[in-house]
């Protein structure tokens, strides 16, 4: 431990969010960076934590402003973000809509999910707008082929952050549909921020979210724990989408 770091000690169990090398025995991290893991919760959930629910978080709540009463469409709703998403967005009160495949359904159910769309057989915006008016923000991780039906379904007024580009970046946009809904499109990564917005954002989060996660309102997503020397199956179970949550590996 740096001489000038704050508010820890040698021996805290501590979780963080890390600019890369996160594959290591050892990993160095700016103190602002890092969180007290809650009580109960083990070094192998907490290893689930940051990454993904910084990303929701910030998207959801800093971004997209989310707040008690409105809808919320998620799509990747089964993945380590999507279910973050998901339980912070119950935990603010609002209504959740998730897309994902059929055989995972269940595990969005299980986060709060209010209703859950199959993408591969379902088209989502008119399974949102069958029951409801619409919805007041879009936490998009596919990209370009929901483009149309994304701006569809959203309220007036309504917020979509990309946060990932999953099936492309390319498409053609007609922006008479922004104005007229009177839209805000935003985009956000986490990685590359600079240290401050970090520190802003790890220091929201830690104040809201680690007492839900000491009471058991939220909960790490782990699918699976692997060996690390199965990296290699892990990288594969991810690229085939076979997994819903986080893959954690054990050193």
């Amino acid at each position: 431990m740096g001489d000038g770091v704050q508010n820890f000690a040698v021996g805290d169990r501590v979780m963080a969010l890390v600019g890369g090398g996160g594959y290591a025995e050892k990993a160095l991290v700016h103190h602002e960076h890092a969180l007290r893991i809650p009580e109960g919760i083990s070094y192998t959930d907490a290893g689930a934590i940051p990454e993904a629910f910084l990303t929701a978080y910030s998207n959801m709540v800093e971004i997209g402003k989310l707040t008690a009463g409105e809808r919320l469409l998620i799509h990747a709703g089964a993945s380590g973000v999507g279910l973050a998403a998901t339980q912070m967005a119950k935990a603010l009160g609002a209504t959740v809509i998730v897309t994902a495949s059929a055989g995972k359904h269940d595990i969005c159910t299980a986060a709060g999910a209010d209703m859950t769309i199959d993408y591969k057989t379902e088209n989502f915006a008119e399974r949102v707008l069958a029951d409801y008016s619409g919805v007041h923000l879009v936490v998009e991780m596919v990209g370009a082929p929901y483009w149309d039906d994304n701006v569809r379904v959203l309220e007036k007024w309504g917020r979509l952050v990309f946060i990932g580009l999953q099936g492309g970046a390319t498409h053609t946009v007609n922006f008479g549909a922004i104005m007229q809904k009177r839209l805000t499109i935003s985009g956000s990564t986490l990685r590359n921020r600079e240290h401050w917005r970090k520190s802003t954002l790890i220091a929201a989060f830690g104040d809201w979210a680690l007492p839900l996660f000491a009471d058991g309102t939220l909960r790490p997503n782990v699918w699976r724990v692997m060996p690390f020397d199965e990296v290699a199956a892990a990288h594969a179970l991810m690229r085939d989408n076979q997994n819903a949550g986080k893959i954690v590996l054990a050193l």
